[in-house]
């Protein structure tokens, strides 16, 4: 029928980058916790390589799912570079 909007392919896909974006996020928070004990320098380094990472442009294969894990790496920022008192 012409006036299906999702179909069998379509929620595969779907589901599949549900699940990229749930395990891009999960790396991410699983690599910002292991780290948010060590000095600020080494945590600026982790988060300029999870940024790397999880960039959209380098991620075509899965570029909605980078964005999502992104902007969350984004939305995380100043609450990790905080400087350890």
């Amino acid at each position: 029928s012409w006036g299906r909007s999702s179909s069998p392919v379509a929620a595969a896909a779907a589901a599949a980058a549900a699940t990229t974006v749930d395990e891009l996020v999960a790396d991410m928070l699983l690599r910002l916790e292991q780290t948010k004990g060590e000095p600020l320098d080494v945590r600026r380094n982790v988060f300029k390589e999870l940024q790397r990472r999880l960039h959209p442009d380098k991620n075509c294969h899965c570029a909605e799912a980078a964005t999502l894990a992104f902007q969350q790496l984004m939305e995380l920022k100043t609450s990790y570079l905080r400087p350890s008192t």
